[in-house]
């Protein structure tokens, strides 16, 4: 087991006969030698027959219990049987019997890896270089390992000496690839990732990992282009499918980004289950006063922006609506036109005749850039009741909000510092108010600049009162968050700042978006760019303010 365990590292079982032989050619398994014995195994376990190949390796043990081969071999059938604990003790006591012995350091590394002890498996496959430095396995086997671990800097100098060890090393050239997306740096990665697809050596999956770096980069036809070559070549790549869609939407090709878009419910990577229901997927025909069920999914942003479809499905088809959404949700969703009943998630769900989740609707629909619904507001405060009642009268009253969940990459990557709005807060005739919620809205505590910017986080308990508070300000400026579909939804000014690739529903090259005519995009010009941002939106303030 000389290499890792993963659809793109495959297994590569031996033994050294020469060491065998020469350590253990006085024994003998019933009336074979133990070379023999070992090689019978270890077809026996290359066969997949491993009930065979441990029996085998037992009666070597048991007539040579001082057989290094032996215990590495069988270490490897237990942990191909999934006995990790006992892979594990049986590969340290090969290690114990002959302590140079490279290929149970490796082997040992990688059931330690596969039990998530990283840094014991880096150990293990360190002392695997350092006993065979020009094996291109060993330095591969180490790449991986640190790939996974908090030096995975360091991984790319490891697959890089395995290349040059063996040039052609397809599975050593993808670990590089992967160690430069890992650390951030996507156009080397991608430039990896385009040698491994010309060569005959790529897979299908190669293709796929080449269209996300590609759309991360923001070249989204060429994105698009891997996709269908890594479906072509894998009709059953999902995450392939998936990732077609998001990359058509990103493009403004709705009719075909939809219907990808549908695979969603397999991708690995997707966190909300398809539910099953007794009652028909609903596919489109009229409802004739039936009841359709609407089911949110996703964030909260994702429900906020869809909801506007269950109007045109009450409007267009003559239906009874239900929709089950987030418990959060729920008060805010209840004013929403065509409605009839609005169930939280857990609640008890009244009699209905069919069911769709709501963000399948535009697929059924055939939803077109020139089709969404538009009629905005969809979501109003009118008869929400205030939290606070904002008493400044003669300001231009701005609220702003500069980060989301910094639980998952994305969050991350949309997320701007607090700082980046100093520049702003000082223009004559505005009053700024921090929208920002969670123990991130301690950060104004920490500059001067924001003295004057009023806290509003105490009024933000939840979506309604948010909704009541925005429906008093003037101007909204935000990461890409819930916060910027709720305020889209209700028609409010809103400047959404986006990162270099954006999430599909805010398109490319644009400044307006089709789902929320009152939003002003501002672009990241590269990657990271935030502080190019700052400099439109301070022109753009300006500008609005009249002191151009």
């Amino acid at each position: 087991m000389a290499r890792n365990k993963s659809r793109k590292h495959r297994r590569n079982y031996a033994i050294r006969p020469e060491r065998v032989r020469r350590e253990s050619a006085s024994g003998s398994a019933r009336t074979m030698s133990v070379l023999e014995a070992l090689q019978l195994a270890l077809d026996h376990q290359r066969a997949g027959r491993l009930d065979q190949a441990a029996r085998i390796y037992v009666e070597v043990i048991e007539s040579q219990p001082d057989n290094p081969d032996a215990h590495n071999l069988l270490g490897v059938v237990q942990h191909q049987r999934g006995n990790h604990e006992t892979a594990v003790r049986l590969l340290r006591k090969a290690i114990a019997l002959n302590p140079r012995f490279a290929q149970a350091y490796s082997n040992l590394g990688v059931v330690l890896q596969e039990q998530d002890r990283l840094r014991e498996s880096v150990v293990c496959h360190r002392s695997a270089v350092a006993l065979t430095p020009d094996s291109p396995e060993a330095n591969y086997n180490l790449g991986i390992a640190l790939q996974k671990s908090p030096e995975a800097e360091e991984a790319v100098t490891y697959f890089r000496k395995a290349l040059s060890l063996r040039p052609n090393y397809p599975e050593a050239l993808r670990g590089l690839g992967n160690a430069f997306r890992v650390g951030g740096h996507l156009q080397e990665a991608a430039d990896v990732f385009r040698d491994l697809t010309s060569s005959e050596k790529g897979e299908a999956e190669d293709h796929n990992i080449l269209g996300i770096l590609l759309k991360e980069l923001s070249c989204v036809d060429e994105a698009i282009s891997c996709y269908r070559r890594a479906i072509a070549l894998n009709p059953d790549n999902v995450e392939a499918q998936h990732n077609l869609g998001h990359a058509l939407l990103l493009a403004g090709q709705y009719e075909e980004g939809w219907k990808w878009y549908e695979k969603r419910f397999l991708s690995k990577g997707y966190t909300t289950r398809k539910r099953e229901f007794g009652q028909p997927l609903w596919t489109g025909e009229p409802l004739d006063g039936k009841t359709i069920l609407l089911q949110t999914e996703q964030g909260f942003g994702d429900s906020i922006q869809f909801i506007r479809f269950a109007t045109t499905v009450s409007e267009q088809y003559d239906g009874t609506i239900i929709v089950e959404c987030q418990p959060k949700l729920k008060s805010l969703f209840s004013a929403v036109r065509g409605i009839n009943t609005v169930v939280a998630e857990g609640e008890k769900i009244p009699d209905f005749d069919v069911q769709a989740p709501l963000m399948s609707v535009p697929y059924i629909l055939g939803t077109t850039l020139q089709t969404i619904p538009e009629e905005i507001p969809y979501i109003t405060a009118e008869n929400l009741p205030k939290p606070i009642q904002i008493q400044e009268k003669s300001s231009f009253k701005i609220g702003f909000l500069w980060a989301g969940s910094t639980m998952n990459k994305k969050g991350m990557v949309r997320t701007v510092e607090a700082a980046h709005f100093e520049r702003l807060i000082g223009f004559r005739g505005t009053k700024f108010y921090s929208l920002q919620y969670g123990d991130t809205a301690k950060e104004l505590r920490t500059s001067e600049a924001f003295n004057a910017v009023e806290d509003l986080s105490p009024y933000l308990s939840g979506f309604a009162e948010t909704a009541a508070v925005l429906d008093q300000l003037d101007l909204i400026i935000t990461i890409d968050t819930y916060l910027a579909h709720l305020a889209g939804a209700m028609g409010k000014p809103t400047w959404v700042l986006l990162p270099y690739s954006p999430d599909w529903r805010w398109l490319l090259d644009r400044t307006d978006s089709p789902w929320y005519p009152s939003l002003r995009l501002f672009r990241q010009p590269t990657a990271g760019d935030w502080d190019a941002v700052f400099c439109d939106v301070e022109d753009a303030l300006r500008e609005r303010l009249g002191e151009a």
